[in-house]
């Protein structure tokens, strides 16, 4: 699941970059307009009233896939890749200055 959110997160940060083109962009508005319209190609009843749904998302991830220059995707990643290390050595160091704060706690009673 935290890959799912790293590609997701990097996805957008691709789609957000200037160099990104702009049908590629209009697609994924296209795509997110359908699959949250109530009027679908095939009426939602269980199980096949998904199909079209899972079939225009497949489709844009594909088009997504293949038209994201990579040299964006590549920079969106890293970019996702140095957030997520920074979050962690802030974890890290907000989890070692409370300790010490409550070593020094324990140590004053």
């Amino acid at each position: 699941m935290n890959k799912l959110k790293m590609s997701l997160t990097a996805l957008y940060l691709a789609l957000k970059d200037k160099g990104t083109p702009l049908w590629i962009k209009l697609g994924v508005i296209a795509t997110v307009i359908y699959i949250l319209s109530p009027i679908d190609l095939i009426p939602d009843l269980p199980v096949l009233g998904y199909i079209d749904d899972v079939m225009v998302l497949s489709l844009m991830i594909t088009v997504l896939r293949k038209g994201i220059p990579e040299d964006i995707m590549k920079k969106a990643r890293e970019a996702v890749n140095s957030q997520v290390n920074q979050t962690a050595a802030d974890a890290e160091k907000y989890a070692e200055e409370k300790i010490i704060d409550y070593d020094e706690f324990i140590k004053s009673k």
